[in-house]
């Protein structure tokens, strides 16, 4: 039963430092298309995880050793990008 624990434990921590908080959906003006975007997600070492095809929008995986909130900050400074958000909680305003 102690082997039993130990992978208990392990998906604990998983859960824990859960993607959702590291997953950021980030939108772009079409105008300006996603190139520098796409230039920064790979300099912030990010994962883009979905292009969403139905609007401008990308899904991006932040580094568990990334600030979260930073990398908002770095992103919203990039050329054509227009929002980001932390997935799971969409700003409706």
């Amino acid at each position: 039963s102690d082997s039993e624990g130990d992978s208990n434990t392990g998906a604990n921590r998983t859960e824990k430092s859960s993607p959702v908080s590291h997953t950021l959906i980030i939108f772009f003006d079409k105008k300006t298309g996603n190139k520098p975007l796409l230039k920064a997600i790979k300099k912030q070492g990010c994962t883009l995880l979905y292009k969403y095809k139905e609007f401008s929008g990308v899904a991006v995986k932040v580094d568990e050793k990334h600030d979260i909130d930073q990398a908002i900050a770095d992103f919203k400074k990039v050329k054509g990008v227009t929002s980001v958000n932390k997935d799971g909680i969409m700003q409706l305003q």
